[in-house]
């Protein structure tokens, strides 16, 4: 084993060499948090329309614009 390989060893696997990386990668994470807390804040407002929906009620949604169509 050479010592690149080791390094990734120790490193768990991952090694992002540049700022730009490391950026990127701080980006999408901050993204995915504050899209996460954007949805729970919108399903715990009650005044959505959000309590009480069923799996059918959104299904017909996406169906009845297809039909007319």
């Amino acid at each position: 084993m050479d010592k690149t390989q080791k390094d990734n060893l120790q490193n768990g696997g991952i090694k992002i060499k540049s700022i730009t990386g490391r950026l990127v990668v701080t980006l999408v994470i901050l993204t995915i948090i504050i899209l996460s807390w954007i949805v729970w804040k919108t399903y715990q407002a009650d005044n959505l329309g959000f309590k009480g929906k069923t799996l059918w009620d959104w299904l017909e949604l996406l169906v009845t614009p297809l039909q007319k169509g």
